[in-house]
């Protein structure tokens, strides 16, 4: 029978605990050996903290947009608009978006210095570094007809939420969904506290859900779903 071998030397604890007193972490061992405990580690290009925030992963995330619209400015520079605009499309903003349903920053801060990286595209794309009237940021993303990256991550979450919804992912609706006894165009959310849980996925999602006009919740296909919710302004 074959079995599986783990190189102790590539493994790593992450203690995800309120407990801050690390001296009272339990020093697990593999094959003898005492495996090191990390504050962050990846899990399917997604960096995962132990006090459960998304700091770092954001941050690796702007370095990582920061990195590859270099490359796109310096190997791009004298394209046309069309094959910028393409370039950005399809090589930088994945990576500012890849899995962000889970990780969709609330922290002003944070969603900054993403909106940062869109803009400097933005510019490079028309070949414009010097304009700063007010507005011209804004009508810039209109002509290029982008959405910001937050309306773009907050339109993901709320079709993730719809999948679920309507079971078309693997994620049993019955856990995490309570319809509102009052109307069922809503689903009920309890008041929470918490900073930091009131805006994970579900909690704000469904508060965001409940906002919208049932004329979109109430879509009878997905294509239809993200078409409304796109117009929706």
């Amino acid at each position: 029978t074959w079995m599986m071998s783990f190189n102790a030397s590539k493994c790593y604890v992450l203690h995800i605990s309120s407990n801050k007193d690390k001296t009272k972490r339990f020093p697990y061992r593999l094959h003898g050996q005492t495996l090191q405990a990390v504050e962050h580690s990846q899990y399917l290009g997604v960096t995962i903290s132990e006090n459960l925030t998304w700091n770092k992963h954001i941050q690796n995330v702007a370095t990582k947009g920061n990195r590859t619209l270099g490359f796109v400015k310096r190997n791009l520079k004298d394209c046309t608009e069309k094959v910028k605009a393409a370039a950005y499309c399809t090589l930088v903003r994945p990576r500012l978006e890849y899995a962000s349903t889970v990780w969709d920053p609330h922290i002003q801060s944070q969603i900054d210095s993403l909106e940062q990286i869109q803009r400097r595209a933005a510019r490079f794309v028309v070949n414009d570094y010097s304009s700063k009237t007010p507005g011209f940021m804004t009508a810039l993303l209109k002509k290029l007809e982008w959405e910001t990256l937050q309306q773009r991550r907050q339109e993901a979450r709320l079709t993730m939420l719809y999948r679920i919804h309507h079971s078309l992912v693997d994620i049993d609706r019955e856990l995490y969904l309570t319809d509102n006894p009052k109307t069922r165009a809503r689903f009920f959310q309890e008041r929470i506290t918490d900073r930091l849980l009131s805006n994970t996925f579900f909690p704000r999602t469904i508060v965001q859900w409940n906002r919208l006009p049932p004329s979109i919740t109430a879509a009878d296909s997905l294509e239809g779903f993200q078409a409304r919710l796109t117009a929706h302004p």
